[in-house]
Formats: C-alpha cells, structure tokens, sequence
C-alpha cells in the first residue's frame, strides 16, 4: 500500500514540474520577446532623432539660401555683377569663395562684397537655428515622453515576468525535493516488499 501511495505522489509531482517548467519556458520567451521589443523601440527614437537633426541642418541651409535670394541688398550686389538669377549652388559656392560662370565669365565675391553677403548669411544662420532649434526641442520632448511611457510599461512588465520567474524557481526547488524524496519512499518500499526466497 505503501508503494502505491509513493508512486502516486511521485507522477503527481512530476505532472508539477512539468506544469512549472513549461510555464518557466514561456516567461523566458516572453521576457527575450520584450528585450528585442525595447531594443527596437530605442534604435527606432534614435533614428528618428538623428533623421530629425538633419532635417533641422537641412532646413537651416535652406532657409539660409531663400532668404539670401530675396535679401534686397544681395541682390542688388548680385545684379551688380550680372547675376540676375542665382542658384541655390551657385550662392553656396561664392559663400565658399569659389567662383561661379555666368555669361561667359567666372565671377566671385571678394572685398566689401564677399563681407557683406557674409554678414547678411550669418544673421540668417543665426535666425534659422534658433527655429530649426526650438521646433527641434519641441518634437524632441515629445518623442521622448511618449516613448517613455512605452518604455516604462515594456520595463515593468519584464520586471513582473522576472519576479514570476523566481517564484516558479523557488516552487520547483520545493518540488523537486518533495519529488526526490517520494522517489526514494518508492524505491524503499519496492524493497521491503519484494518477496524473499530462502532455504527452511
């Protein structure tokens, strides 16, 4: 009878560990799952803020040009060397010093010229930063908040699963224990209740 009420204890507890196992399994699963998800959401924020920073350069220069191009006192320095129309390469490579053609003949800025539309492209630069600058800050504080927030639930919830996964640990150890011990109970009783042959 003995045997029997070991045996019984023993499959129940095994069908446990299994139980516990499998679960340990999943939470590992699970928990891999969020690890790439919050590895994912992070290269996702930086690229969206490095494609942001140079949409911000890009709009800098931009504006910069445009505004070069209807400046009163730039155009009428350039119309002063036939420059009528100017191209958005055209103007950055006389804000480099190089020289551009135009009409047969290559024309560059130097002298009061070269410091003037110098001084009116600084001013512009400046103001143009300053916007890029606060729309920058702006969608920056707002990217951030809310992947934050997604980051944080991510967090926690890997930090419950982690919590869960120690639980099953400790229970497992119990289990197993319980199980080792019904095993030998088992193996005993097997023993004392074989049958024994011997000589009268």
């Amino acid at each position: 009878m003995g045997f029997l009420l070991f045996a019984g204890r023993k499959l129940q507890l095994k069908a446990r560990m299994n139980q516990l196992q499998y679960r340990q399994m999943q939470l590992s699963q699970e928990q891999q799952t969020i690890a790439s998800q919050i590895a994912d959401k992070q290269q996702a924020i930086q690229a969206a803020k490095n494609q942001l920073n140079l949409s911000s350069q890009m709009f800098v220069l931009g504006n910069v040009l445009n505004g070069l191009s209807s400046n009163d006192t730039v155009k009428q320095m350039l119309n002063s060397k036939g420059l009528a129309t100017c191209s958005s390469r055209d103007l950055q490579a006389l804000l480099n010093g190089q020289k551009i053609s135009a009409g047969g003949q290559e024309i560059s800025l130097t002298g009061d010229d070269f410091s003037q539309i110098q001084s009116v492209y600084s001013q512009l630069q400046y103001q143009s930063q300053m916007q890029a600058s606060y729309a920058t800050n702006v969608i920056n504080s707002v990217m951030d908040a809310s992947s934050k927030l997604e980051l944080t639930q991510l967090q926690n919830k890997d930090s419950q699963i982690s919590m869960e996964i120690e639980n099953i640990e400790s229970q497992l150890k119990l289990v197993t224990g319980e199980y080792e011990a019904a095993k030998k109970g088992e193996q005993s009783e097997a023993q004392s209740s074989a049958p024994t042959f011997g000589l009268a």
